[in-house]
């Protein structure tokens, strides 16, 4: 059994369309930053085991990797392309079976956030509604088995509660 904790990176900067090519370098904001450090000290507060912390290489999750390290006591944060916003989940999933940790955080973007838990708890990824800085809690029998997956709960920036299963759009059919 694995435990893995998706986490979509905290709120970031903007960027004016004349520097799309610096999405790379988009740093959180000091609201992102506040609000997010709130969320992680939540989360901590759970007693939650993170054996792992893995991050997208872009700037913005690799501050909220950071922020999310700080606040459970970890020392180490892993970089991986495999969570690189225009990655893929099976070529993630591969990776994380190499990496064989008991639990991580895996933190990302948006898409492959919703993409991945969705084909963890088999339901469609558009009724996801995955918030920036958001945790979700996903447990999986055996990583080469996307049908072993159980949403267990989330946990939304500005929420004090834990909520059992997905962030779902319930105006969308199931």
């Amino acid at each position: 059994m694995m435990r893995l904790y998706l986490v979509r990176h905290a709120i970031a900067e903007e960027l004016p369309e004349q520097f799309r090519f610096g999405d790379d370098l988009r740093a959180l904001t000091a609201k992102g930053r506040n609000r997010f450090r709130r969320t992680a000290k939540r989360f901590a507060r759970l007693g939650e085991p993170v054996r792992l912390i893995c991050t997208s290489p872009l700037l913005r999750a690799v501050q909220t990797a950071e922020l999310l390290a700080a606040a459970v006591g970890h020392d180490d944060v892993k970089v991986l392309d495999e969570l690189r916003p225009d990655a893929a989940v099976d070529p993630l999933l591969a990776r994380l079976a190499e990496l064989g940790a008991p639990s991580a955080a895996l933190v990302g973007h948006k898409r492959l956030m919703r993409e991945l838990a969705a084909a963890l708890a088999h339901v469609e990824a558009e009724r996801i509604r995955f918030r920036r800085g958001a945790i979700a809690r996903i447990d999986v029998r055996h990583l080469d088995d996307v049908a072993s997956g159980k949403p267990l709960w989330w946990m939304a920036p500005s929420d004090d509660e834990v909520t059992p299963g997905l962030p779902l759009d319930e105006a969308l059919p199931a």
